[in-house]
């Protein structure tokens, strides 16, 4: 969209809560490398998307990753 500002990232070791938001400031492109997990953790990231005006989206759907 011509009035994207950015995007959050949010964490949980839950699926079914949204978390908490991880990055200080806005991503401006949408990737993101998460240097506070811990090992044999398992999280849970959604991702929004917020506009020029400050209005941010619903989260998307939650994605699991397993750390070794």
């Amino acid at each position: 969209e011509a009035d994207l500002a950015g995007y959050n990232v949010y964490r949980n070791d839950r699926e079914d809560t949204p978390g908490e938001r991880i990055n200080r400031e806005l991503l401006l492109s949408p990737a993101f490398r998460d240097i506070s997990v811990m090992p044999s953790g398992r999280y849970f990231y959604r991702v929004s998307a917020v506009d020029r005006a400050g209005n941010e989206s619903s989260n998307s759907s939650a994605v699991q990753a397993v750390i070794p």
